[in-house]
Formats: C-alpha cells, sequence, structure tokens
C-alpha cells in the first residue's frame, strides 16, 4: 500500500481549493489556470483596493501563489504573511499553510514547522491534516526520526484527507513507535475513516493490520 505525496502536489492541490473558491474575480482566475502568473499577479494588485474582509486574505493568498510560481519566494511569503494578519479570518489557516509550504521549499524547516503549527482544525480538517503531515516531513529532513514518527501518529482526524491518511500510515514504522501505539494508531483510524465504497480497500487494509497485531 506504500504511497508517497510530494510536496509540489500538495501544494497545487491546496492552490486548486483557493483559485476555485475566488471565483469573484474571473480575470485574475482565468489567468492564473493559463499558467500566467505575471499577468494574474497584476490583476489580483489591481482589484485588492476593491475588496473587503477576508477577500483581502483571499487576494493575498493568491498573489503569493502567483509569485511562487514565479520563484519569488521571499515576495511570496510576504504576502502569505500579509494575509495572516488578522488571525479570526477564515483563511488564516489557508495562509499559513501555504507560508509553510514555500519556506519548506527554500529548506527553512523551523519556520515551515512553525507555521503549520498555526494551521488550525477547527478552520478546515483537512488543511489541518496536510500541515501535519508536513511537519513530519520537515522533522525527517532534519533527522529527528522520533518526532516525525510522533508527528504521524496524529493524523487520524476527522474531516481529514484519505490521501494523507494513507500517506501517514505508510511513514509509520512500527518497530519505532511500539505495537501499542501503533495499534492504537490503527483504531483510531479505522473509525475516522469514512466507510464508503471509495474507501472499502484502506478500511480492509487498516483491519488487516489489526488483526495481524491482536
Amino acid at each position: 500500500m506504500k504511497k508517497t505525496i510530494s510536496l509540489s502536489v500538495m501544494a497545487g492541490l491546496v492552490c486548486l481549493f483557493s483559485v476555485k473558491a475566488f471565483a469573484g474575480l474571473p480575470e485574475a482566475k482565468a489567468l492564473y489556470d493559463a499558467k500566467k502568473y505575471v499577468e494574474a499577479e497584476a490583476e489580483y494588485r489591481k482589484c485588492l483596493p476593491d475588496l473587503t474582509g477576508d477577500d483581502v486574505s483571499l487576494a493575498q493568498i493568491q498573489i503569493g501563489a502567483c509569485l511562487e510560481m514565479q520563484g519569488r519566494y521571499d515576495e511570496a511569503i510576504a504576502a502569505y504573511r500579509n494575509a495572516s494578519i488578522k488571525e479570526n479570518s477564515r483563511f488564516y489557516s489557508y495562509a499559513q499553510y501555504r507560508l509553510g509550504l514555500c519556506l519548506q521549499t527554500q529548506k527553512k524547516y523551523d519556520a515551515a514547522i512553525a507555521a503549520y503549527r498555526n494551521v488550525s482544525i477547527r478552520g478546515n480538517p483537512g488543511t489541518y491534516s496536510y500541515a501535519q503531515y508536513q511537519i513530519g516531513l520537515c522533522l525527517e529532513l532534519q533527522n529527528k526520526i522520533p518526532e516525525a514518527q510522533k508527528t504521524y501518529l496524529t493524523i487520524c482526524n476527522r474531516g481529514g484527507n484519505i490521501g494523507i491518511f494513507k500517506a501517514a500510515l505508510d511513514k509509520i514504522d512500527p518497530v519505532l513507535v511500539g505495537k501499542d501505539k501503533y495499534l492504537e494508531y490503527l483504531n483510531k483510524l479505522f473509525l475516522v475513516v469514512p466507510a464508503k465504497a471509495e474507501n472499502a480497500e484502506f478500511l480492509g487494509y487498516i483491519k488487516s493490520e489489526i488483526e495481524k497485531l491482536q
């Protein structure tokens, strides 16, 4: 069942969410979808003065995404931080997640972890799962294997992404975490994964692993 999820793939998946959510600026969205990132950035900036509330944060996030796609990482980081100024914004967690991805790309792992830890499970359980997984990866890249393993064991929240659950499970080493903790995690995961037809294979795998350990 081994699967891997790259940083770039997850960045693309979450970025797709933000672009779709920001359909109020069709010109900017069309330019972004066409990979015309310089033009899209200019369009989002042009719209900023006319926006209010959460739309300002989301526009800043999209500006950051345009800058990131151009390889202008320092400017992208500034844009994501601007979008994160208001912690009560419903896009605060998402902005922090994008900030973490950008910092992680620059191999600033401690700073990336700090950003990921600002992602709230209350705002978006799916983004929270992505953030926890990335924390684990950052810890691994710093050779902090025990801490990384502990982090992967936390990725079993309701509303999380099934793909991330699978990736986290593949990252967990039963020998390192111990049989009891691994079994506890499997049991939690079994209860969290929705009992749907598309999840049947994954649930069957979890169940078989549980039976082996009992």
